[in-house]
């Protein structure tokens, strides 16, 4: 899927950006960063997805606090989400300069 977007934008410039989880504390937590993500298995999307983009990858998985997701491991609070703007505003802003 990645490969395809890339082959469609051609020579633009295309940004693939991997949004923040909610990483719990819980009992489990040293197997799973939350009910719907074993460690394993995330690790493993994110060194493929990593592979995967011959283009800018931003990933910003774990740059947002538990405090601010809502009812699911992704889904931000409206705060959750400013915090998310503003981070990923800064790194465009510092990639295109």
């Amino acid at each position: 899927m990645i490969g395809a977007g890339q082959r469609l934008v051609g020579a633009r410039p295309l940004w693939v950006v991997n949004e923040p989880i909610m990483i719990a504390d819980g009992v489990n937590h040293d197997i799973r960063y939350n009910a719907w993500y074993p460690r394993w298995a995330y690790d493993e999307y994110r060194a493929i997805l990593a592979q995967s983009v011959d283009r800018k990858l931003v990933d910003l998985w774990d740059t947002i606090p538990r405090e601010q997701f809502t009812d699911s491991p992704v889904h931000l609070s409206a705060e959750g989400m400013g915090q998310f703007a503003e981070l990923l505003a800064q790194v465009l802003q510092d990639g295109l300069q």
